[in-house]
This record gives structure tokens, sequence and C-alpha cells, in this order.
């Protein structure tokens, strides 16, 4: 997990990843990223997640 954008201009520009998830870091709590991290780990594969972009809510 990231709140770095140039992560995202990597992820953009074709650079192969194993996945992003991003949150914006002013937007949501530690708590509210560790929810929904553990979220998508329950539901989501490491497959399904390469080459993807994540986007953490802002709650």
């Amino acid at each position: 997990m990231h709140y770095d954008t140039d992560f995202l201009i990597l992820a953009n520009e074709g650079v192969e990843h194993a996945g992003i998830i991003f949150a914006p870091e002013q937007k949501a709590t530690i708590g509210g990223w560790v929810r929904e991290i553990r979220s998508l780990h329950a539901r989501l594969t490491a497959e399904a997640v390469a080459g993807q972009v994540i986007f953490l809510s802002t709650k």
C-alpha cells in the first residue's frame, strides 16, 4: 500500500508490477486502510491483482 503518486505514474506508463494499493494520505485512517486491505486479501489472489491498481476508499 502506498500514497506516493510516483507508483501510479509508473503503472500508467505500463511498468509491470505485482499490484499497487493506493490511498490518499490525508483522506483516511490507518485503521480504515487495514480493514480494507484485510478485506482485499480475503477476496483476491496475487494473480488477480497483478498489474492492477486498487484505490482504497477515503472513509
